[in-house]
């Protein structure tokens, strides 16, 4: 974190929004010769004084100190927040598709030994034919 390029951008916010160091100066309740000082980095940029020139600028505190957009972080949180979600929706099919597979077999083991159950089944009624005749 430069701090002449913290005092480029905030210069350069300034002139974005067409405000005077005046006008600045007025909204931050100080002399618009202490503002100038502190724009052309006489004056130490203080963290109180940063949320008061980031409220003025209508920006954030980050854009001034790394020139980086609330909107481009957020635009990286939810990048990452879908990044996230994908992963999670790939491991929850996954799983289904094992459990799936998994259950697929229990029917076919199933059906197996009800296939086995049914021809005990018809050997001993045929078994059972044979004594009672």
């Amino acid at each position: 974190m430069d701090n002449k390029d913290i005092k480029k951008r905030i210069r350069e916010l300034r002139e974005s929004l067409g405000y005077t160091q005046e006008e600045v100066a007025n909204s931050l309740k100080m002399s618009q010769n202490s503002y100038r000082q502190l724009e052309s980095g006489k004056t130490l940029l203080i963290s109180k004084r940063l949320d008061s020139i980031a409220s003025v600028l209508k920006t954030s505190v980050a854009e001034l100190l790394m020139g980086v957009k609330q909107e481009s972080a957020l635009e990286e949180r939810l990048i990452l927040q879908e990044k996230l979600y994908k992963e999670q929706i790939e491991r929850i099919e996954s799983d289904y598709k094992i459990r799936s597979i998994e259950l697929e077999d229990e029917i076919k083991r199933l059906k197996m030994g009800l296939e086995s159950k049914e021809s005990i089944i018809g050997i001993l009624k045929e078994n059972l034919n044979k004594y009672r005749e």
